[in-house]
């Protein structure tokens, strides 16, 4: 799917990507693409086809001009699965790498050396030892799926945090819910015990991604102004301050209240606690800043609220899928539950990621072949590209007819390829299993305690960012948030009851 350019006469040139791209467009595109990416993408592939009505597919690649940068968007499964599992072999330099295409956007605010912006056998390495970490917590029998569970159960429970039998907003209570599980198992934080330090770790942390997000990026700070950006570099170095410090008080109390190997402290793993090996406290940090960002709990709190929507509002046939989940548990039939539950997740993962992609600059010439007898894209040395997960998701020569739909049962099936919600290959996201853990230990704590939810999802672009619909883009860009993830622009309000 993938190689070098090489000119053969005897097959059709590559193409660049389609559509022209210019500085002076580039303004507009970065403000248009920030706003919304699907109807970005949309558009200009609409645009392209009504030019050129010979056959173009919605899944081609297309050029843009974003942050000055001749971008490449590419939105095929096949393509995006190419790419991202491309190898520079021995030796040599991959021909996609992440550090340079972030370098600009992440460097002055989750300092390297870190997995996100290493490439190649530093990567590979830093990889091993964090991968050993939490598979080895794993295998633990107070490893995190306890304390995971333990700390999703007690937020539950908390009819401060949940009341039932009132409206509420489902995003924001899945926020909190996001920022009391990754605060809680990578820091050991708790809003009760630790009030002030939870808030202020919180605060910063959306400070940082509001400066590195920002549309002005550029570091200003007088005693008169301070640009978004400016505030977000600070708070990185107040976190890792804080960070270090918590770090390093609950390895006192470990030692203290030793209950077995690998860093646990009162009988509950922290599995990105204690500095091990060649590992040293700067990189568990920095680590430990990523894992706890504002954009790890956004990202959280935006797959846990299209699951709840799918699990507990989506009928089929007149009946909503948590009635027949409700009557394989009345059946005693465990495992076939289990296995739906499991597909529910995995479609929603599939049509709603909760980033809608990531970036690699290009280190060589490459190309990548075209799909529906289309010829195949040049992607030229120094471009970037921007791989979309939410169309990739919805390739209908992977998916088929029914891409753009949420079929519950699509996963029960083994042969149904992965979601591309935490990417694939080497760099996927190290905390995919830790997510997926999250989202089905609270389904399965609700569905045990007998929750139920009501709610109305009646805006056209919410439909489609669940598979409940097609809506035009313009209707996308209205009710959805896409940059830094995906969430409803307006509250989606439900009411929880316990029967």
């Amino acid at each position: 799917m993938t190689s070098d350019y090489k000119s053969e006469s005897s097959r059709p040139q590559p193409q660049l990507p389609l559509g022209n791209s210019s500085s002076l467009r580039g303004v507009t595109e970065n403000f248009s693409f920030h706003s919304s990416p699907e109807a970005f993408i949309a558009s200009r592939t609409q645009q392209w086809q009504s030019e050129n009505p010979s056959g173009t597919n919605t899944r081609t690649p297309i050029r843009a001009k974003i942050l000055n940068r001749n971008v490449a968007v590419v939105s095929s499964y096949k393509q995006i699965q190419a790419i991202l599992n491309a190898s520079g072999g021995s030796g040599s330099q991959p021909p996609y790498v992440a550090a340079q295409a972030y370098d600009e956007l992440m460097t002055e605010f989750f300092p390297p050396p870190n997995l996100l912006l290493a490439d190649g056998c530093p990567h590979a390495n830093m990889r091993r030892a964090w991968d050993e970490r939490i598979k080895g917590s794993h295998s633990s029998a107070s490893g995190p799926q306890s304390l995971l569970s333990s700390l999703v159960s007690s937020f539950l429970s908390d009819r401060s945090c949940v009341s039932l039998d009132k409206t509420i907003d489902l995003y924001e209570m899945m926020k909190e819910l996001a920022w009391r599980v990754l605060l809680g198992a990578l820091l050991g934080l708790s809003p009760d015990k630790d009030e002030k330090l939870f808030a202020e770790v919180q605060s910063l942390q959306e400070d940082l991604l509001r400066g590195q997000f920002s549309l002005m990026p550029i570091s200003i700070n007088t005693r008169i102004f301070r640009s978004p950006r400016s505030k977000g570099i600070q708070a990185r170095k107040k976190l890792q301050e804080v960070i270090t410090q918590r770090l390093q008080q609950l390895e006192h109390e470990g030692d203290a209240d030793r209950t077995g190997g690998g860093g646990d402290v009162g009988g509950k793993t922290m599995p990105f606690l204690k500095v091990q090996g060649h590992q040293k406290m700067d990189e568990v940090r920095d680590h430990t800043l990523m894992m706890t960002s504002s954009l790890a709990a956004k990202g959280l709190a935006s797959l846990l609220t299209a699951f709840f929507l799918n699990l507990f509002l989506f009928e089929m046939g007149g009946v909503k899928i948590v009635d027949d989940l409700k009557a394989l548990a009345d059946q005693g039939q465990t495992d076939q539950r289990r296995k739906v539950l499991r597909s529910i997740y995995l479609e929603t993962e599939r049509l709603s990621p909760p980033i809608v992609g990531v970036m690699r600059r290009v280190t060589r010439d490459m190309v990548v072949e075209g799909g529906h007898g289309e010829n195949s894209t040049l992607l030229p040395k120094g471009w970037d590209v921007w791989m979309y997960f939410v169309g990739g998701g919805r390739d209908s020569a992977v998916f088929g007819e029914n891409c753009l739909s949420f079929d519950p049962t699509r996963y029960m099936s083994d042969n149904v390829p992965e979601p591309l919600g935490f990417g694939t290959g080497a760099k996927s996201c190290l905390g995919r299993d830790l997510v997926r853990d999250i989202v089905l230990l609270t389904a399965e704590n609700c569905l045990a305690n007998g929750w139920s939810m009501d709610g109305d999802v009646s805006k056209p672009g919410l439909k489609a960012w669940l598979g409940w619909d097609n809506a035009k883009p313009e209707q996308w860009a209205a009710d959805m948030k896409q940059l830094p993830t995906q969430h409803p622009t307006d509250p989606v309000t439900v009411r929880f009851a316990q029967q």
